[in-house]
């Protein structure tokens, strides 16, 4: 037992020597020890101790370590490069996320924003695509030609293959069909006929049946009478108006529509003239020379009516007429229709009772009653109705004969009507007895951003001019209105700009209104007591013409109108609305 402690006493380092610097073994040779065996001298051993396996001369501090799958610490910097923490079977330096099990090199790609497979992109050529298409022109609806394989939530790709057409923009299910010969609206119809190619005039494609939602005329000049059938039509030129005429055989109306249409029934694109007004089957009452719609509804676009007449009885719209029923009229133009030798003349240009009214963009201008024993409403008559009427004018409207209310515009009985950026311009009467360009009994009426200049009233006896409230129950709102420089001589002059018989009561409110150069006081209204009243000459760009439909009444940039409204409404500009028809926001319209 000596012996065995003697031997193993000489086994043991020497106590290191505490005058030079310590040194260390480096049992393997590599120039590294281990901080386990230290030395006592000075002369031999290496001061470094950071060798992790003094027993292999490849493993030290600085040793090459480039081998991913190796699990050696070769550098003894307490990591390997392999290391497979999720189990997958991937070495940490290869696994692009090795705390994920279904992520390494080769994995299956699936749609969930993961880049599963490590090769830098996520979710390509995934598993669970699904079969989508591509909007190839456009229009928000894709067609068949173009399917891709994608995730389900990817943008810009639709499920759907519903474009009958992806190649063209303008078609695509729920599109306006247009006369072009393609099932625009991809119903798989194409419910279009053309004339003269299908048919060999527009009555006949009318007559022809069901099937045709659509008729597409050609430009030219078509002398007949149209009569639309009960269901809903369209009837539309290719080319236009100024080109496409529907003249009428001088008996009856034009266009006849009174088999409970709905407001889809349409004609668009033709002037109307020709038509007389008629008279129903004993009866001493003619409609709508140009256009009768009656009990029914439709759609009038780009469609001129002119060269209509009424020439005797008690004519109800000489150009068209709307009764007991509702209509659209955009961009129509109701111009140079007449009456004459009349008994009544309500509404020469336009006559529409009972039923909802929607005017844009366009004209009442130029129409005439001539010796008849009463004329209301030369330009347009309501009666009974709902209307708004925005960017329309009523320009050079005149009536010669007896007795006249509202040479541009008069309103019977109406329930709510607007006026919104509308012109009353040029219109003239001389008569016996005068009763206002715009004439109003009962209803709601709301004028806003309304002109209401040089119109001219002659009367052997009584005449009020400018706004008339006649009998009962007006409610009125003028707002932004320039009344301005019209002109009445008579001699009885019971009313100025604006007058109100004694039979009713009318509660009229005017608020930012222009008054000037109109040359009667109101009778027994204090209108001057409404906000923002003002008396400026208005200031056009131009009124020299002596035809009204060529005035400019835009504004001179000098004008004392412009920013003097109702600070509440606003111009396109953002300023604060002109006085007049070129003010408000509807003004960008025109």
């Amino acid at each position: 037992m000596l012996l065995s402690l003697i031997a193993a006493c000489d086994m043991q380092e020497p106590p290191p020597d505490p005058s030079c610097e310590q040194r260390y073994r480096d049992a393997d040779g590599d120039g590294w020890g281990n901080g386990d065996r230290p030395l006592a001298g000075c002369d031999s051993g290496v001061v470094d101790a950071t060798d992790c396996d003094d027993t292999n001369p490849d493993v030290h501090p600085s040793a090459p370590e480039d081998d991913c799958t190796d699990p050696v610490d070769w550098n003894c910097d307490g990591s390997v490069q392999f290391s497979d923490e999720d189990g997958d079977g991937w070495a940490a330096c290869m696994d692009c996320n090795d705390a994920d099990d279904a992520v390494y090199p080769g994995a299956t790609e699936t749609c969930d924003g993961t880049d599963q497979d490590c090769d830098s992109q996520v979710d390509e050529s995934a598993s669970d695509v699904i079969e989508g298409f591509i909007d190839e022109d456009g229009d928000g609806f894709a067609g068949p030609d173009s399917p891709v394989w994608v995730c389900p939530d990817t943008e810009g790709v639709f499920w759907q293959v519903t474009d009958c057409d992806d190649t063209n923009p303008e078609v695509y299910p729920g599109a306006l069909e247009v006369c072009d010969g393609l099932d625009t609206d991809c119903d798989g119809q194409i419910a279009e006929a053309l004339v003269p190619g299908d048919f060999p005039t527009i009555q006949s494609a009318l007559d022809e049946g069901t099937w045709i939602d659509w008729i597409c005329v050609e430009s030219g000049s078509y002398r007949e009478n149209l009569d639309f059938p009960w269901w809903d039509v369209r009837v539309e030129s290719i080319d236009g108006p100024d080109v496409t005429i529907v003249e009428g055989d001088g008996t009856d109306s034009v266009v006849r529509i009174h088999r409970g249409n709905s407001i889809a029934t349409m004609l668009n694109g033709f002037t109307v003239t020709g038509g007389t007004a008629v008279a129903g089957s004993g009866g001493t009452v003619r409609y709508g020379g140009g256009v009768h719609i009656d009990a029914s509804a439709a759609t009038l676009e780009d469609v001129v009516i002119t060269g209509n007449s009424c020439p005797d009885l008690r004519c109800l719209g000489a150009g068209l007429a709307v009764t007991d029923g509702d209509a659209v009229l955009a961009r129509v133009r109701v111009n140079g229709n007449s009456a004459s030798d009349c008994e009544r003349a309500y509404g020469v240009g336009a006559w529409f009772s009972y039923g909802e009214l929607d005017v844009v963009a366009s004209e009442f201008d130029a129409n005439e009653a001539t010796d008849c024993e009463y004329a209301r409403g030369t330009g347009l008559h309501i009666w009974g109705a709902d209307a708004a009427l925005r960017n329309t004018t009523f320009r050079a409207n005149s009536v010669k004969g007896r007795g006249a209310l509202g040479t541009a515009l008069a309103l019977y009985d109406v329930g709510d009507v607007t006026l919104e950026n509308v012109i009353v311009a040029g219109n003239s009467a001389d008569v016996d007895s005068f009763d206002g360009a715009l004439w109003h009994s009962g209803g709601h009426v709301t004028y806003s951003n309304v002109t209401v200049t040089g119109n001219t009233g002659q009367a052997e006896g009584a005449a009020c001019h400018g706004v008339s409230l006649t009998y009962t129950r007006n409610v009125v709102l003028l707002e932004n209105l320039d009344y301005s420089n019209n002109v009445v001589t008579a001699a009885d002059n019971y009313g100025g700009w604006l007058c109100e018989e004694t039979l009713g009561t009318s509660a009229v409110t005017v608020r930012y209104t222009n008054l000037y150069g109109n040359p009667f006081d109101n009778v027994g209204m204090e209108y001057r007591d409404g906000e923002g009243v003002v008396s400026f000459e208005p200031g056009y760009a131009d009124t020299t013409s002596e035809d009204p439909r060529e005035w400019d009444l835009t504004l001179d940039s000098g004008s004392a109108l412009i920013d003097a409204g109702d600070p509440a409404i606003s111009d396109v500009d953002g300023s604060i609305s002109d006085i007049g028809a070129f003010g408000g926001p509807g003004s960008a319209d025109w």
